[in-house]
């Protein structure tokens, strides 16, 4: 029975350790998320906002660990909008449509890639 009680209060102990090691890290991105972060990663360089390296910063934070395969999605999402985007510089109005609707989003999806988890207690 000590036994256990103990082996419980290790496993505990250790996930808080965990979560405090990683409690300096902005949370993981979704993969929806990280595709939509790509678009806006995307638009912030073409306009060359001044968030446009906070963007990258984050973009590279997100890209550890993430499944080749969403990263080829994400790849291509921010090609497209970036086309897009261009295209409205020029005076497209259905790119100039389409890139304010991806923008909407963009201030909430930076604040969530880049703020850090609050510590555990």
């Amino acid at each position: 029975m000590n036994a256990r009680l103990l082996a419980g209060a290790a496993l505990v102990a250790s996930i808080c350790a965990g979560s405090a090691m990683a409690g300096d890290k902005a949370p993981r991105l979704s993969d929806a998320e990280y595709v939509a972060a790509a678009r806006c990663t995307a638009i912030a360089e073409v306009r060359g906002t001044s968030d446009a390296a906070s963007w990258a910063e984050a973009m590279q934070e997100q890209n550890r660990g993430r499944d080749p395969v969403v990263r080829g999605m994400a790849d291509n999402a921010r090609r497209d909008v970036a086309r897009s985007a261009r295209q409205a510089e020029a005076g497209s109005t259905r790119a100039t449509a389409e890139i304010a609707r991806i923008s909407a989003t963009c201030t909430e999806t930076l604040a969530k890639a880049t703020t850090a988890a609050p510590a555990a207690s």
